[in-house]
């Protein structure tokens, strides 16, 4: 029997709720949050010779978040450098940016940068759905030539690692990955210098670590006339030998080296129970040298306030030898 109008009209109805049903189930799968790989080397005007940059960004993450973590990999024979954040502040306890201890990273060969915030992050992106994260600075080793160093990234896609939260309910959900990624480094004669900074822990008797262990203590210069120029660094505790920053001294000595755009900077140096230390219009036309002196203790009479008096307990308290038993994680030195 031949189908009537009405049974002809039912059947193109259903065929078209089928095609958008469908349409709609891809639409759903094409949106779904996922991490974007890039080769940035040539894109930005701050790359140097044997370095090589690597864009990270999200994709199609259309609410807000209060966590969002990247588990990265990489191979080849050229080492983590540096990171520059492009979301998130350094402000805490409002937010916190989670960057890689180099010397542990160079020797795993794994990264896990992550931007948390007590409020949600709106991820604002560009018309392709797109907000970039961060910029990961790789550069060659000093024993391989330009034209063979080269640096694979990959995303661990595990939910454990590499993940956002939803809004402020902390919601974790997985985040896909598009790509990984080769770059090669850079054969650009940007003009460059050595930055070179020396931490003098010389008022600390006692400081514990445990060899690759960040020491809690950052590092940070920032240009002075290349706008978002910065160069981070965390103080490592494993020897300088072994791609840390401990000098083979008798008192804690680190010494953080940089080859950085030739430019003045401000320099910063900040950690859990120190004063915040900075130095402007530095040149490094010589070594620039930090101790306790000026890198000093915070609130220690937990008076709500920073003050002479709180540097002349932590003094007192090395005079008496009374500093590991008295005030042990006052400054958040020994951070096991």
């Amino acid at each position: 029997m031949k189908p009537n109008k009405l049974q002809r009209l039912l059947a193109v109805i259903a065929g078209i709720c089928m095609l958008f049903c469908q349409m709609a189930s891809f639409t759903a799968f094409a949106s779904e949050p996922e991490i974007i790989l890039k080769d940035y080397t040539a894109y930005d005007l701050t790359t140097l010779e044997g370095e090589a940059k690597i864009l990270v960004s999200i994709k199609n993450l259309e609410e807000s978040a209060s966590i969002i973590q990247v588990a990265l990999g990489f191979e080849g024979n050229m080492r983590y450098k540096d990171i520059t954040f492009l979301k998130g502040e350094d402000n805490i306890p409002k937010c916190y940016r989670n960057y890689p201890n180099a010397a542990l990273a160079n020797v795993e060969k794994t990264l896990l940068p992550a931007i948390i915030s007590t409020s949600p992050v709106d991820y604002e992106s560009n018309e392709d759905g797109v907000s970039d994260l961060f910029i990961l600075t790789f550069e060659k080793s000093k024993d391989e030539s330009i034209e063979d160093s080269n640096v694979t990234v990959s995303v661990d896609v595990d939910i454990e690692s590499t993940y956002y939260t939803k809004d402020s309910t902390y919601e974790k959900r997985n985040l896909s990955a598009a790509n990984s990624v080769t770059a090669n480094a850079s054969n650009k004669e940007n003009s460059s210098k050595t930055a070179k900074v020396r931490i003098k822990m010389d008022r600390i008797p006692s400081f514990a670590w445990r060899e690759y262990a960040g020491s809690g203590i950052n590092l940070k210069l920032t240009s002075e006339n290349i706008p978002g120029y910065t160069v981070y660094t965390e103080i490592n505790c494993a020897n300088i030998s072994n791609g840390g920053h401990k000098e083979n001294v008798s008192e804690p000595t680190f010494t953080v080296t940089n080859i950085v755009l030739d430019d003045t900077y401000t320099v910063e140096i900040s950690g859990a129970g120190f004063v915040t230390k900075k130095y402007t219009g530095v040149t490094f036309d010589d070594v620039l040298v930090i101790t306790n002196n000026d890198f000093v203790p915070g609130d220690l009479n937990k008076d709500g306030k920073v003050s002479t008096e709180d540097k002349e307990i932590a003094i007192r308290a090395v005079e008496d030898k009374a500093f590991a038993e008295s005030l042990s994680g006052w400054a958040d030195f020994d951070r096991d």
